[in-house]
């Protein structure tokens, strides 16, 4: 081997060493912030914000860590956290759950309390948070139907919303959309049947539907027994029940957007935080993984439908 070769090894080897070092410094002396989660929360929500999540929180001068919490014992996870943490974030469960067991969770940090941050309406009886995000009944359904309405611009094939009269995200989306190629069914009581099922899905094969809207389809495995070729859009929460060659879309929860209006506050004294704050906790469209070939796919079903 040449001296140069040799030496270039020898170069970039020293680079690795060091970027690790970097990282193992990072890792234990930059303040940590905290999501205490719940395993569906980890598996749906989170695995879609989480690189964005640690970059945004990298840039305010923490290092995000996540614990899931113990659903027997959930004031377990509050043991044995980072001294060095300056802010926790509870999903919905986990702020429910530790809500339940008349806790004060400034007790687990005498001397530096971080800034503490639940979710959902559970959390707002507690007097636990410093902060609670709350959604807005439909949020981020209207990002769902602009961002379909413009991937559809180009097909004569139809969009079905699956919805009920009391839905609200249904109504914005509906709204939203705005379009002649918008075919709305309303779920009666019988919806969770499979011969419903089989119903609904027989009408809009005939409809040429190409995708499917169902902000609160509770059961949709009655829906895939009947149909492998239309695509669907559900909220995030429902996201592993759809097979993934059929789901195109997931509606859910935008922590990074969300977080932003605490950043000033994580330096600032608790007595200056406020208690129990509601901040909203905004949602977006994820495009699933596959969505091109799933859309084709679909589209060539309906063209098909349309041309038999």
């Amino acid at each position: 081997m040449s001296s140069a070769k040799h030496g270039l090894l020898k170069f970039l080897g020293i680079l690795f060493f060091l970027a690790c070092l970097g990282g193992v410094s990072l890792h234990l002396f930059m303040p940590k912030a905290v999501f205490v989660l719940d395993d569906l929360y980890e598996d749906t929500v989170w695995a879609k914000n989480e690189t964005s999540v640690r970059w945004v929180l990298f840039k305010q001068g923490l290092w995000v860590q996540t614990k899931t919490i113990d659903l027997g014992k959930p004031e377990q996870t509050l043991y044995s956290l980072p001294k060095n943490t300056e802010l926790m974030v509870f999903s919905p469960l986990s702020s429910a759950l530790l809500s339940k067991q008349n806790l004060s969770l400034k007790d687990f940090f005498p001397q530096n309390q971080p800034l503490l941050l639940g979710m959902g309406p559970l959390a707002r009886n507690a007097g636990l948070f410093d902060f609670i995000l709350i959604v807005q009944e439909g949020e981020g359904w209207d990002e769902a139907a602009l961002y379909l309405k413009k991937k559809s611009a180009d097909t004569p094939l139809m969009t079905a919303l699956l919805t009920t009269l009391e839905s609200r995200a249904g109504k914005i989306f509906e709204e939203t959309f705005d379009n002649e190629h918008l075919l709305v069914i309303e779920q009666s009581s019988s919806a969770q049947t499979e011969v419903y099922a089989q119903s609904i899905v027989k009408t809009m094969q005939a409809q040429s539907v190409l995708q499917v809207v169902a902000p609160e389809l509770q059961n949709p495995s009655v829906f895939f027994s009947s149909d492998d070729t239309l695509s669907w859009v559900v909220d995030i929460r429902f996201a592993d029940l759809v097979p993934k060659d059929q789901l195109l879309l997931a509606v859910g929860d935008d922590l990074p957007r969300s977080l932003q209006p605490i950043f000033p506050f994580l330096d600032a004294f608790p007595s200056m935080r406020g208690i129990g704050t509601e901040l909203p906790l905004l949602r977006t469209c994820f495009p699933m993984s596959g969505m091109i070939g799933n859309l084709f796919a679909s589209a060539k079903q309906g063209i098909l439908r349309l041309l038999l």
